[in-house]
């Protein structure tokens, strides 16, 4: 999310767009505005800051990783609990003592020396996710989440997942290129099936204000696009879900708008939100992230792709490229498969079916299934 956070502060500087170039005045103090990404989980789980600085536009680097700091969360009675440096920007607690009457702050103090806290917040207790479901529609696969909360306390949601499937590669490959021969794969060395990842990188947001009990329904999480290949065999999607404080629901709302809903004349103004971290000596330093303090629950489902009623034309990457051609030898393979960029297939025989006089070839990418994903099936996968 942080690429998202980052955006929103861009746009804080840079308002307008025309058709002639234009070559916009950038305060020289973007470089130093620090970018503050996590929250306080007060539920099961691992408390993660990521801390950075904005960069400028003629810094190539899009993630300028804050190290150094020292980060603890403290409660309103002063108790004050560290979180370890995991490097890059990372800063993290595995066992938070979190007491839910209690409210909690974000304290952090960099290596420049310089000091910022957030305001006490309140804690948050997020309901469970009553069902993770899915149905065809025209573009796809809709999955969506219910949810509800019997006291009425929470009203205002945010969701996030982590979607894991199994694809295989373009072409399976029997052989393989080693040293100056060609060996028959084991089946170790299979490249053909692998799982992929991906997390979500849109703010999911939604609420039950309009409803008299605090109810969430069909509340649509993500859309698998028809011909994916995440559902050419297997899928997996686990829905996280987070109860949020009004302002902190307001503040991710906003920053929705600015990141991801701009760019046309219907479109709504980019504007700034006010953080509610602070730098303690400078008043004017400007700080762009918000700290809540919630608990998460989660929810996996998976998706065969013999669920599927109509038949799902997997849309392989690469198609256009994935061409098999031959080769009529056995000597001088180097030529062809020393540089990696093709890869051996399959087997050419003679017409007796018993010397082999060729070998098929294609493009690694073809082939190889590592280049987009792992041979490590998840811990989760059933």
């Amino acid at each position: 999310m942080y690429k998202n956070i980052l955006q929103f502060v861009l746009i804080i500087f840079i308002f307008g767009a025309c058709k002639k170039p234009y070559e916009p005045k950038i305060d020289e103090n973007v470089g130093t505005i620090l970018v503050v990404e996590g929250f306080i989980n007060t539920g099961v789980g691992a408390t993660k800051f990521v801390l950075s600085k904005a960069a400028q536009l003629s810094n190539k680097a899009t993630f300028v990783p804050e190290n150094g700091a020292t980060v603890s969360v403290e409660s309103s009675a002063g108790v004050s609990q560290t979180l370890s440096a995991l490097g890059n920007g990372v800063y993290q607690n595995t066992q938070l003592n979190i007491i839910a009457t209690q409210k909690y702050r974000l304290r952090i103090k960099t290596s420049t020396g310089k000091d910022y806290a957030s305001e006490y917040v309140e804690v948050k207790t997020t309901p469970n996710i009553d069902q993770v479901t899915w149905k065809e529609v025209s573009g796809g696969v809709q999955i969506s989440a219910d949810a509800h909360d019997n006291q009425s306390k929470s009203r205002y949601y945010m969701w996030n997942y982590e979607e894991t499937w199994l694809f295989s590669s373009n072409y399976d490959s029997d052989v393989i290129y080693k040293g100056s021969a060609i060996y028959d794969r084991t089946p170790e060395e299979s490249v053909y099936r692998c799982w992929g990842t991906n997390s979500s990188s849109s703010i999911i947001l939604g609420n039950s204000l309009k409803l008299a009990e605090d109810i969430i329904s069909n509340q649509p999480i993500a859309i698998i696009p028809s011909g994916s290949e995440k559902l050419g065999i297997r899928y997996s999607i686990l829905v996280k879900q987070y109860a949020l404080t009004k302002q902190a629901f307001e503040y991710m709302e906003t920053l929705k708008k600015n990141t991801e809903e701009l760019g046309s004349i219907f479109g709504p103004l980019p504007s700034q939100q006010i953080s509610n971290i602070k730098n303690l000596n400078n008043a004017d330093d400007i700080v762009v992230g918000y700290v809540y303090a919630t608990s998460k629950t989660e929810k996996r489902i998976f998706i065969d792709n013999k669920d599927i009623s109509y038949v799902w034309s997997v849309v392989k990457p690469n198609s256009d490229v994935c061409l098999q051609s031959e080769i009529l030898q056995t000597s001088n393979l180097g030529q062809y498969f020393s540089s990696g960029t093709l890869v051996p297939t399959y087997k050419i025989y003679d017409p007796s079916g018993v010397a082999v006089i060729g070998y098929g070839l294609a493009p690694r990418i073809c082939v190889d299934c590592t280049l987009r994903g792992t041979k490590t099936m998840p811990s989760f996968w059933q």
